[in-house]
């Protein structure tokens, strides 16, 4: 007898808990997975995943213009969605955001931290007449030297040092290699760009800041 009360406790105690949960379902409300904190490197396009159960249909919602979430709004459920970066941290120091995933009235943030990686060029413009010239590109960075990347576009009226595309870093202060920009004898003007950056936890390249080299056209002769 005493077996038999005891089970029908138990199968009463196991209604309530489904019980209780369908009514959570109902309700509404998030409860987080996985993803409730989120370390992400510092350039755009870094991208955090979060997995989550909603009670009903729910939204999320950045609360910082850097990052983007995907998708912004599902229904009740299983679910996940993305953080992704949209702007670089050039603020030399972490900074913080949140993503607010809201569904029947509740809420729950999601922290993330954009980390302080930085490669400044200063300036970001160089200008180069029309004969052409040697161009050295000046930068502030706080990444370790070997690691630190230039990545640029091959163009034939850019020569690039014979040496391979290295940095060479002083403190935290250093400089890319002279570039030669050889003569522009066309009536156009033209450009490149330069990047600064280093390899995200996907092995992507990542970059943190551009500059460009600008340069003038020849003189076009007017005639008489």
């Amino acid at each position: 007898m005493n077996r038999m009360i005891r089970k029908f406790w138990m199968v009463i105690a196991v209604l309530q808990t489904a019980f209780l949960i369908g009514c959570a379902d109902e309700i509404g409300g998030v409860y987080l997975v996985d993803g409730l904190e989120s370390k992400l490197h510092a350039g755009t396009d870094q991208v955090a995943t979060v997995f989550f159960t909603a009670g009903g249909a729910w939204t999320a919602t950045p609360k910082v213009d850097w990052l983007d979430v995907l998708p912004q709004s599902g229904e009740g459920g299983r679910n996940s969605l993305s953080v992704v970066t949209t702007l670089p941290n050039r603020t030399k120091q972490e900074r913080k955001g949140q993503v607010i995933i809201a569904s029947g009235g509740k809420e729950q943030a999601v922290e993330v931290v954009q980390l302080n990686e930085y490669a400044l060029f200063a300036p970001k413009v160089y200008e180069i007449g029309p004969e052409g010239g040697g161009v050295d590109m000046s930068f502030e960075t706080n990444i370790e030297r070997g690691t630190l990347l230039l990545s640029y576009v091959k163009l034939d009226w850019v020569k690039m040092p014979e040496e391979k595309a290295k940095t060479r870093v002083d403190g935290w202060k250093g400089k890319v290699k002279t570039i030669t920009i050889l003569p522009n004898d066309t009536p156009v003007e033209r450009s490149a760009p330069f990047m600064l950056g280093i390899y995200d936890d996907n092995k992507d390249f990542m970059p943190l800041d551009t500059a460009w080299v600008r340069q003038k056209p020849m003189a076009v002769a007017v005639n008489p």
